[in-house]
């Protein structure tokens, strides 16, 4: 049998753990969460593969962690790829504590895989898959259903469930929400996301402690988060700084947190106002993506760098961010403010309502 200590053989790895996180020694069936709802399925995972940025990641993350606690399924995370590593390690359990949680599948050698083109390839990432079996077009919004299990279905016969996808899909997991999990239903999409990302799958501590640290070092007297993301052409730049000055006129004492991938936004923002804060991060050049970029010198850093900023926008008083960036989207879901305080640039546009729409439903 050919274990797998945390991302197979492409690696030797040396696993770093935050405090409280699981362990490759847990190998077994955690203690479900929901009041023990489900019936503990022995030897059964739900493996969820990391793809794209972190917003993608942990929307399908939230997703996976309900399911397997609905199903009776060891969660495993496996982030084992080089979007946020350079060896390939699995930096999940670096950025993030989920006491539902194991490190990585027992072995690779199982042939008991749905859906099965995973057999034979469960060290495989996310994107080399579709790179082999789709011609390398990661394009398609409903790409991630060849390479994941139905979600409509908790009781699947194999050993291993297999899932990823770029977005959250809470709908397919309404009608399992009973017994135990009842209460669950009456909350909105977004409320079960946030609930998950809130209580289940938080900050690792180390990170969470320097979002705190710099939030009660300058977050006081009222704050302004925009979130600019210039890499993104379905982002308007110009919508962000029109709302912002329509904020920052109302409530002239703010300070105001910058979160931006792109430097030049950062300096056209700290010319046209005073109390502007960000954090220090490593920049791409201009109009290059910060994550999946050969040239970012820390890789890890780079996740840790952009969670930080995450929940930073999530502590502000207000929140200017366009939903269309999954990024910007969790940032509103976790933020604890009243949600007439966050400011959805795109609210009004009818073009992304309706490609939202059309989205959710072929999705």
């Amino acid at each position: 049998m050919r274990r797998s200590p945390g991302c197979g053989d492409r690696v030797s790895l040396n696993i770093w753990r935050s405090e409280g996180s699981a362990s490759v020694a847990s190998l077994t069936t955690h203690g479900l969460t929901g009041n023990g709802v489900a019936a503990q399925q022995p030897n059964r995972y739900l493996c969820v593969k990391g793809k794209a940025g972190l917003g993608n990641r942990m929307l399908a993350a939230a997703t996976a962690w309900l399911y397997a606690q609905l199903s009776g399924r060891a969660f495993v995370p496996d982030w084992c790829d080089y979007t946020y590593s350079h060896d390939g390690s699995n930096v999940f359990h670096r950025l993030f504590e989920c006491k539902d949680s194991v490190v990585a599948l027992p072995d690779f050698d199982e042939t008991s895989v749905a859906p099965t083109r995973w057999i034979s390839r469960l060290s495989e990432t996310a994107d080399k898959m579709v790179d082999d079996f789709d011609g390398g077009d990661h394009s398609s919004a409903t790409l991630w259903r060849r390479y994941s299990i139905d979600l409509g279905r908790l009781d699947h016969p194999e050993r291993y469930a297999m899932f990823w996808s770029y977005d959250a899909h809470i709908r397919r997991l309404r009608p399992h929400l009973d017994g135990a999990w009842a209460s669950w239903r009456d909350l909105s999409d977004d409320q079960i996301i946030a609930r998950v990302l809130r209580d289940h799958i938080t900050l690792a501590p180390a990170i969470r402690r320097q979002v705190d640290a710099f939030a009660a070092a300058h977050f006081s007297g009222g704050v302004i988060g925009v979130h600019i993301r210039n890499t993104d052409r379905r982002t308007s730049v110009t919508a962000s700084l029109r709302h912002l000055a329509q904020l920052r006129a109302r409530h002239p004492a703010a300070t105001i947190f910058l979160a931006t991938d792109n430097r030049r936004a950062e300096e056209l923002v700290r010319r046209r106002y005073d109390r502007v804060l960000s954090t220090a991060k490593w920049f791409p050049e201009d109009g290059a993506p910060m994550h999946q970029n050969t040239n970012c010198p820390d890789r890890l850093q780079n996740a840790v760098e952009g969670l930080i900023d995450m929940y930073l926008l999530a502590e502000c008083d207000y929140l200017i961010f366009p939903a269309s960036s999954t990024f910007s989207r969790i940032a509103g879901l976790i933020s604890t403010k009243p949600r007439a305080n966050l400011i959805d640039i795109e609210r009004h546009r009818p073009g992304v309502r309706i490609r939202r729409f059309v989205r959710s439903l072929i999705q």
